[in-house]
């Protein structure tokens, strides 16, 4: 019987769409997040440094590599069942609570679908890579 392995390249390359899912993102809902956030390009420029990227790449790390011993588990097996699994996921653990904290918050809904949304936009996509790009080890019958 084969059995799933956790494949370091899907990993690596599932982060780095990660970061380009988010990038593009924030770059199309970028005046609308900042309105809603009430912040202005000037405040965004004073405390611009490294560390959100940096704390974004190791949470996404965190986050795929986490799915893709899920996934082992669970014998997703195909990009389908993949992406549903990750937008299920996605859904469930990503927009539910920033939609929750946000009411909490008296924050607008539309803050919470961008904030949540990503994440199941990122959740699937990279689910759906590490569903359909699998490696096996190799067992004698």
């Amino acid at each position: 019987m084969n059995k799933l392995r956790i494949n370091y390249p899907a990993v690596i390359i599932s982060v780095l769409v990660a970061q380009a899912i988010s990038m593009l993102w924030y770059t199309l809902f970028a005046q609308e997040w900042m309105n809603l956030n009430e912040l202005s390009m000037d405040d965004i420029q004073a405390n611009q440094t490294v560390m959100p990227y940096l704390v974004s790449i190791i949470g996404h790390f965190i986050m795929v590599f986490s799915l893709a011993m899920l996934f082992r588990r669970m014998r997703i097996e195909s990009a389908l069942d993949g992406f549903a699994v990750g937008a299920l996921i996605g859904f469930a653990f990503a927009l539910i609570p920033t939609t929750v904290r946000g009411f909490f918050e008296f924050q607008p809904m539309t803050l919470a679908w961008i904030d949540g949304g990503v994440n199941i936009i990122i959740l699937a996509v990279v689910s759906l890579i590490l569903g359909s790009w699998r490696k096996y080890k190799i067992t004698p019958a």
